[in-house]
């Protein structure tokens, strides 16, 4: 969890200690634990922490949370672009 949040919410921009403190207590783990954010309600407990931690309160009702979560984890796994050297690759082949 702390790798999480310390990537998306750097020292250089964030109270990044006290954003993970938040984020742990809030969903019941130690800093340095592994979430599972493929299962919904983890996702959205982290959601919700995050949401509180970058507005201080959570103005969204739990449905519209968990819209959000089934919608995310439902969405396709978009594929990479490929590098400029395979599409020259397959430009030159056509």
């Amino acid at each position: 969890m702390r790798a999480i949040v310390a990537r998306y919410a750097p020292p250089s921009e964030n109270p990044t200690a006290n954003y993970v403190a938040n984020v742990a207590a809030a969903l019941a783990v130690k800093p340095d634990d592994p979430l599972d954010l493929s299962a919904v309600g983890s996702l959205a407990l982290f959601v919700k922490a995050v949401i509180r931690q970058e507005c201080g309160a959570v103005p969204y009702t739990i449905d519209t949370i968990m819209a959000a979560v089934n919608e995310a984890l439902a969405a396709p796994i978009p594929n990479p672009s490929p590098s400029p050297s395979a599409a020259d690759g397959a430009a030159a082949r056509v």
